[in-house]
């Protein structure tokens, strides 16, 4: 009775909550992390709606980051995810912000329990924001969305396609979206949780399908050149520069990688005791 109370308090349905995979509880995860960085006083971003969408494993789920610490290289600083959800989430707001234009588009791949189209002021100037997941998260979504009666923004699609396969532009086509305007495509926490060899032709399927004007965000687990990589079912990072050239040969024309800790992924929320850490980065490019 006291898990089902909290979840109500949470706002999730508890059987909806307890169909979600790893990967869509990791999204309920960024919510709860989200919703800490609302609270502090000098919060980077205020996400009003982010502790109704944490659900009942969101806490526990970030609690196990945290006491995972060493293992990704942040000994002794147990709140390395919930600062790298701080700064992730900051850094993508601004960088929308920056490379949307009046009238652009946006496709959020993965986009979990994103709630950007309710309060980044920034997407007022999108025509459309596609947001695609799994069909699990998205009615975890919108059960509290329901809840809270929220407007958006701007117009916005939300969209069950199976990334694994080549489906995404005959539905985003479908849906309304136009691929002769430029589009701002976020993947923010989509392809290391999902095989290379699928996740390979999802990145370069982006460039062909982008107007001039276009840009792309891509969250992803990295290492440095040259060491062994782990494969975990068929999942294993990337070198940043082998994702740089993956986008240009995809016809993106600038390109870069930013590593957590870096002054770009930083926000003074990095220890300086720390390198920066390839294993959260993101590679950016631009049309």
């Amino acid at each position: 009775m006291e898990a089902f109370e909290e979840a109500l308090r949470a706002g999730v349905d508890c059987e909806l909550e307890k169909a979600l995979s790893f990967t869509g509880k990791s999204a309920l995860c960024i919510a709860y992390e989200r919703a800490l960085e609302t609270d502090r006083e000098d919060a980077l971003f205020k996400d009003p709606h982010a502790q109704q969408l944490a659900g009942t494993c969101g806490k526990t789920f970030s609690a196990g980051l945290s006491a995972g610490a060493a293992a990704f290289g942040f000994a002794d600083w147990p709140e390395f995810h919930q600062q790298w959800t701080a700064v992730r989430t900051a850094f993508l707001d601004q960088w929308i912000a920056d490379n949307l234009p009046e009238g652009g588009q946006v496709v959020n791949l993965g986009a979990g329990v994103c709630t950007r189209p309710f309060r980044l002021d920034a997407l007022k100037k999108a025509s459309n924001v596609f947001e695609v997941d799994r069909e699990e998260v998205n009615k975890v979504k919108a059960k509290i969305l329901d809840k809270l009666n929220l407007t958006p923004l701007c117009p916005r699609v939300v969209l069950a396609t199976d990334l694994s396969t080549n489906a995404l532009e005959a539905d985003l086509k479908a849906a309304g979206w136009d691929p002769k305007k430029p589009t701002v495509w976020l993947l923010e926490g989509l392809i290391m949780y999902i095989k290379n060899v699928m996740s390979a032709p999802l990145m370069k399927s982006l460039g062909p399908l982008s107007a001039p004007g276009s840009a792309v965000a891509i969250n992803f687990v990295g290492v440095e050149p040259g060491k062994e990589k782990y494969d975990r079912e068929g999942v294993s990072p990337w070198e940043g520069p082998e994702l740089e050239t993956l986008l240009k040969e995809s016809g993106w024309a600038e390109t870069e990688v930013q590593r957590y800790g870096g002054p770009k992924l930083n926000f003074g929320r990095f220890p300086e005791r720390f390198a920066p850490n390839p294993s959260f980065s993101f590679a950016l490019g631009k049309k």
